[in-house]
């Protein structure tokens, strides 16, 4: 009994207050480690072995499939989840998180283990890329304290982890879509998903150069938003904020060169398709706005709720950012070897009219 306790206080480490926000991203990762190598070793017990076979001759939905391997891992890890719960029932000394998020928290870690090894049992290199990637926000949440945001990023991590999960859940709409379609109605429907579905395996083919990217654009805006703690939000902050918006562009940016490499390699076979022309400039510019929203989400709460500037300011701010991000794609796309040089051009003349508007 002892040693378990002596394992479940590890797992308050968590919440350790000494502890800095890398610590945070690197302690959910070794959890994972440990899982991963707990079901690993016994993957084919867990997987139904030969049973598996005749399983898949069954009428079963992949959602029932799911869910039996869910029920499998739970009594594989039983051990794991006495170690959770004591950790929840325990909570360590002078702990800076009040009971219910040190819960919830742990839960959501709980979340991501069982994530990870449901994708390591499912083969499914996406699912394990979300379930390693949902540690961010995990850890972003453990740094932020008070406020919605704290529960929103601790929320988001779960929410990120299951997503990853979405592909096989979608096998039957993508079937679908290749079938010849019955109205123009259903095809315009249907040709989002498709296109959205392109971009992101464009995207997953290069993981950690997505991965980077992303995780760098948050980390950006988790550290400007710990700068403006610091500034007290003075005079300084929206200058800060500003800065930070056009940092997150240049690390979004490298998306398009990625989109552009996989839209080249296909360009004959888009060429028979009855897309317009600019369909996939003008979807890619979508996506990466749409990456966009959360380094923007960690930014704006924080400079609205202390007023470091007005709202309708930091509205028109927060479309010029978007702006920007559309326009970022111009010297990436088309500045040859000068890209990087056009880039920074760009988002410095942004950032000083972006300044000299607040001012005003």
């Amino acid at each position: 009994m002892t040693f378990l306790l002596g394992l479940s206080a590890l797992l308050n480490d968590l919440f350790a207050r000494d502890q800095g926000f890398w610590w945070r991203i690197v302690f959910p990762l070794v959890v994972q480690a440990a899982g991963l190598a707990w079901a690993g070793v016994q993957r084919n017990a867990i997987g139904g072995g030969g049973f598996t076979s005749y399983a898949r001759t069954m009428p079963l939905s992949a959602g029932t499939r799911r869910a039996v391997n869910l029920l499998v891992l739970a009594a594989a890890d039983n051990l794991w989840l006495i170690l959770f719960a004591l950790a929840a029932a325990l909570p360590p000394a002078a702990s800076p998180y009040p009971g219910a998020f040190r819960i919830a928290a742990l839960l959501s870690l709980l979340a991501l283990f069982l994530s990870a090894q449901l994708a390591l049992l499912e083969r499914n290199a996406v699912a394990m890329m979300a379930a390693l990637a949902a540690n961010l926000p995990l850890a972003l949440s453990l740094t932020v304290f008070g406020g919605p945001l704290q529960w929103a990023l601790l929320f988001a991590a779960p929410a990120l982890a299951a997503a990853g999960f979405a592909e096989s859940r979608s096998a039957t709409a993508i079937k679908s879509m290749k079938a010849p379609l019955k109205s123009r109605t259903t095809g315009r429907a249907l040709k989002t998903p498709i296109a959205l579905r392109i971009q992101l395996k464009a995207l997953v083919e290069t993981p950690i150069g997505s991965v980077l990217r992303f995780c760098a654009a948050l980390g950006v805006a988790a550290f400007v938003d710990f700068l403006l703690q610091a500034f007290d939000y003075d005079s300084r902050s929206a200058t800060t904020v500003v800065v930070a918006m056009a940092f997150v562009a240049i690390a979004l940016s490298g998306f398009y060169r990625t989109l552009r490499m996989a839209h080249t390699s296909m360009t004959l076979y888009s060429a028979t398709l009855p897309l317009r022309a600019g369909f996939w400039a003008i979807g890619d510019t979508l996506l990466v706005c749409l990456l966009g929203l959360p380094p923007l989400a960690i930014l704006l709460p924080p400079a609205i709720t202390h007023e470091v500037a007005a709202v309708p300011v930091l509205t028109a701010l927060s479309a010029a950012f978007l702006a920007l991000l559309a326009a970022v794609r111009l010297p990436v796309v088309f500045g040859g070897r000068r890209a990087i040089l056009y880039l920074v051009f760009l988002t410095t003349a942004w950032s000083g009219a972006a300044i000299a508007a607040i001012a005003h």
